[in-house]
């Protein structure tokens, strides 16, 4: 048996002649060493040059416009006008790619990496700060007690991007006073929730999650942007969002 501790390399040499393979065993050494990158190292200038046609075409790529926003748009808590127009975009796109309808959207709030959005061009780069992961939209169905869970864990966080549908108080950390598309939760129903898969794998605190059926949309977060903002160039419309009392924050 080989030893756990010592890494090895199987070799397979096949031998013309003898109708087979013989097997050698050759031990691997390994060493470690901390290399620091900083401006001492000489620049590769073959390697630049190689990169350099790669490297116009994709600061060519994230310097398009594909779309005009139309004031600043900033992320907050409870509520922000950037998070609610990425939460109802997600809820949008998540509607459109599937067979049956999706109650709400919530994203959590540090998977959003700018902060805002100025006013004026939206380009490509902008979009990739604002959703540098590969998070895909899922769509997580979720009894009463699920649902009721999860907006209790986004109120205890102050507060989550949350989708138009959803209407709710924060009070001393627990979600309050909640409506769902105008209607108090039932017990009996199940809801469809669109969320980055990072929650619905239990990210955030959300191990819950875990528990419940999901379905994958194949859709990222980041292209659903995209897409959105192209066609509201498209339509000569500006991305644009507002402030609509989605989540409250109440004081006793």
């Amino acid at each position: 048996m080989v030893p756990q501790a010592r890494s090895w390399f199987i070799l397979l040499i096949l031998t013309s002649g003898l109708g087979g393979c013989r097997m050698t065993w050759h031990e691997a050494t390994h060493q470690y060493g901390q290399y620091q990158m900083d401006a001492s190292l000489e620049s590769d200038s073959a390697l630049s040059a190689y990169l350099l046609p790669f490297r116009e075409r994709l600061d060519q790529t994230m310097n398009d416009t594909i779309a005009r926003v139309a004031r600043k748009l900033t992320l907050d808590k409870p509520e922000s006008t950037l998070g609610n127009l990425l939460a109802d975009l997600v809820l949008d796109e998540a509607n459109r790619v599937s067979d049956q309808p999706v109650d709400l959207a919530v994203l959590n709030y540090g998977g959003v990496r700018r902060n805002e959005l100025a006013a004026g061009p939206l380009r490509v780069g902008m979009v990739y700060e604002l959703m540098p992961f590969d998070n895909q939209i899922t769509i997580v169905e979720l009894d009463a007690g699920g649902l009721t869970e999860l907006l209790d864990q986004i109120a205890g966080q102050d507060g989550w991007p949350v989708s138009r549908s959803v209407r709710m108080q924060i009070l001393e950390g627990r979600a309050t006073a909640v409506l769902i598309n105008n209607q108090p939760i039932e017990s009996e129903r199940r809801y469809r929730v669109a969320m980055p898969d990072y929650i619905a794998h239990g990210g955030d605190r959300m191990t819950f999650l875990r528990d419940f059926p999901l379905q994958y949309t194949n859709v990222l977060i980041r292209d659903a942007i995209l897409q959105y903002s192209r066609d509201q160039q498209a339509l000569g419309m500006p991305v644009d969002a507002v402030l609509d009392g989605r989540i409250i924050s109440s004081q006793e």
